[in-house]
């Protein structure tokens, strides 16, 4: 939200996105970020939720944030930083806002052979058109030169210690949240349910 959101007042199809806004709060004031956010919602677009990168230290300020997000009807997301340890406060923080799974997987929680569909079904590609098969990077392949690997023909048992990845692990057997092509949409939603505000709109 770092950009100004009327320069994508002119583009179609509005229904088919959905926003992650990620407030960064050292990097913004929280009413010029609101205003932002609100201008998006105001072109049409629909917000799945406000991401709050948070440090240990900002951590503490997550409720009065949250409550003021509230207010405005966005649900405000508390995300650490990756790569920084959990604590006993910071878990208090988290399961006021996440779901069951997303607690787990945010918390340290093993992953590794659980039965995933992600793999099965997603290639990711980085910017030189490299391709890997979901979250098997040794599997690959390039696009810009027709190599394209082949996905497992089904589910197959996660090969990480651990997924912290929302798109990954909405995947893995049991959670059962690959039903909509939209998993931000999902998750949004939950968040929503969980802070008290209400669902996402449905377009017509």
């Amino acid at each position: 939200m770092a950009w100004n959101p009327s320069s994508l007042e002119d583009l179609s199809n509005k229904e088919k996105l959905i926003f992650m806004c990620s407030l960064h709060p050292s990097q913004t004031k929280i009413d010029d970020f609101i205003s932002r956010v609100k201008r998006l919602e105001e072109l049409g677009f629909t917000i799945g939720i406000v991401n709050y990168v948070m440090t240990s230290e900002q951590a503490s300020c997550y409720k009065e944030l949250m409550n003021r997000f509230k207010e405005v009807n966005l649900p405000l997301h508390p995300n650490p930083l990756w790569g920084s340890k959990t604590s006993k406060e910071l878990e208090k923080i988290l399961k006021i806002a996440l779901d069951e799974i997303d607690f787990f997987c945010r918390t340290e929680g093993k992953t590794k052979g659980k039965i995933c569909y992600f793999p099965s079904i997603a290639f990711e590609m980085n910017q030189n058109g490299d391709i890997s098969v979901g979250c098997f990077p040794s599997v690959t392949g390039n696009i810009f030169k027709n190599d394209i690997p082949n996905l497992p023909e089904g589910p197959v048992k996660c090969p990480h210690y651990r997924c912290i990845c929302l798109d990954k692990y909405s995947f893995i057997k049991g959670v059962n949240r690959n039903t909509d092509l939209n998993i931000l949409k999902i998750y949004g939603n939950l968040i929503r349910n969980r802070l008290g505000l209400p669902p996402i709109a449905a377009h017509e």
